[in-house]
């Protein structure tokens, strides 16, 4: 299964939320994504959120993780 966009509402000219459903072997999409779009994981039910200006730069956030 590819990534599937379940939403997408522009924020900005450059910046747009999202959400997306995939698996775990799916690679999670990175892009011009406002913080807090989000990406369900369908196999663990997990959702990861999106950090635009994450210590790493751009990447997702599992909010369970310590």
């Amino acid at each position: 299964m590819a990534v599937r966009e379940l939403k997408r509402e522009r924020i900005d000219a450059d910046v747009v939320y999202v959400e997306f459903a995939g698996k775990t072997s799916d690679t999670k999409p990175v892009g011009n994504y406002a913080t807090g779009s989000k990406f369900f994981n369908i196999q663990t039910g997990k959702t990861y959120y999106y950090d635009e200006k994450g210590s790493s730069g751009s990447e997702w956030i599992d909010p369970t993780a310590t």
